[in-house]
């Protein structure tokens, strides 16, 4: 009958949609398949649909707008999304934009019940009360996501709610093919999330909960959330004085002192990992890519974080150490300061070249005032040999702290068999 209620079935495969509407047809439900989403609107107006279960490789339209349509008023449909290529952010994407179900293809027929019966629950729920089934349509391990903040270096930032409280959620992004690559790549996840987890320091934002979300198999982070900018969008908004972006350089080598004080080393450093909050504070953001000592969860050959913050000992033999912590920080401080990167390249072969063995730009070659006291500080920490930069961040940190009170820093300037060697500063 025209009018019985069915669940609308979208696959522009043949033969994949018509084995899903015998299967669901042999569960007792009414069922209608069609093979693309303009024939999907067409049976809007013929048939009653009561849930809507869509393959997102359509040949015609972007899936997405067709979760928001059936998802939205007046529709207010449950759909259950099925992906071939699925991935967490798509995960979350589909949710958060309507979707009550997601299920990455090859799935089992008995995975599909579940999350088409509860879409219907959920969709029944909402007839009597829209407002909140969509909020659990939103929920990523019950926490309500609310928007989203930012892309981050290895993963997205969203904004959440649980219990009336604001979090930020990290998910990683998922980058690998195989089973067996997406599990090492879950195992560092929770491992980084572990270890955040154990750092209390007023520059490094805590640790609320992480885990996976059972449903949807999506590992999650959740931290306090720091309402503020990045460093790079705190630099160009507010364009501190000297004197106030070394105390904030200060902050952030504090953070650090703590980390290293644990023997972790967070590898690379980048603008994007240090928020500025509204008080003009440094928060580290998160460390996806840090290491304890003896840890294998880098392959020889794998570059990990950013490039451009990477030092020169990680390209030629990937080790990790607090003086490789120190020239990442280098190179943050150098463009925090300048607002010139000290390497670029679009070429990871040319910028490992670089980093490797060309020496930055001067400071005082782009800014002739610069003061030389925080050039040596710049120096010492950009040195290409490991044993020549600082021995410690307690000693940047003591050196940032005289350079603020007008004191003599302890940085050297390099000697002239460093200088013949490898020179400093072009």
């Amino acid at each position: 009958m025209p009018n019985d209620p069915v669940i609308l079935v979208i696959d522009a495969n043949a033969e994949t949609r018509e084995l899903l509407v015998q299967f669901l047809e042999m569960q007792g439900h009414s069922v209608h398949g069609v093979e693309s989403g303009m024939s999907a609107r067409a049976t809007l107006g013929q048939l009653v649909p009561i849930a809507v279960v869509l393959d997102v490789a359509l040949p015609d339209m972007e899936p997405l707008n067709l979760v928001r349509e059936f998802s939205g008023n007046p529709h207010r449909l449950p759909v259950v999304v099925l992906d071939p290529d699925p991935t967490p952010q798509s995960a979350v994407t589909y949710m958060s934009n309507g979707a009550m179900g997601y299920l990455g293809r090859p799935y089992a027929f008995s995975d599909l019940l579940r999350e088409l019966g509860a879409a219907l629950q959920r969709g029944a729920a909402g007839r009597d009360d829209d407002q909140s089934s969509r909020q659990q349509a939103r929920q990523i391990a019950g926490y309500q996501i609310l928007d989203t903040i930012a892309r981050t270096a290895n993963g997205y930032l969203f904004l959440v709610m649980k219990d009336n409280q604001r979090y930020a959620m990290k998910l990683v992004r998922g980058r690998s093919e195989t089973p067996a690559e997406r599990q090492r790549e879950r195992r560092r996840f929770h491992r980084n999330a572990i270890i955040a987890s154990s750092i209390n320091h007023p520059h490094v934002v805590r640790v609320h909960d992480f885990g996976t979300d059972e449903g949807q198999q999506v590992p999650y982070l959740v931290m306090e959330y720091v309402d503020g900018v990045t460093l790079k969008e705190y630099r160009k908004q507010q364009q501190p004085g000297l004197v106030d972006a070394v105390r904030l350089l200060r902050q952030i080598v504090d953070a650090l002192v703590a980390l290293h004080a644990q023997e972790i080393c967070v590898r690379t450093l980048s603008p994007r990992d240090i928020m500025v909050d509204r008080q003009g504070n440094a928060r580290l953001l998160e460390f996806a890519f840090a290491r304890l000592p003896g840890s294998d969860f880098t392959v020889p050959g794998e570059i990990a974080g950013a490039p451009e913050y990477i030092a020169p000992e990680i390209f030629t033999s990937n080790t990790i150490s607090p003086q490789a912590d120190i020239f990442s920080l280098g190179v943050l401080a150098y463009e925090f300061l300048l607002g010139k990167k000290p390497f670029y390249s679009p070429s990871i072969g040319e910028l490992a070249h670089q980093i490797v063995s060309t020496p930055p730009l001067a400071p005082t070659r782009i800014q002739p005032d610069f003061p030389e006291p925080l050039q040596r500080i710049l120096e010492n920490m950009l040195r290409k040999q490991p044993d020549q930069r600082y021995a410690s961040m307690v000693e940047i940190r003591d050196d940032l702290d005289r350079f603020l009170r007008g004191e003599t820093v302890q940085a050297a300037p390099a000697t002239l068999r460093q200088r013949f060697f490898s020179k400093a500063w072009r």
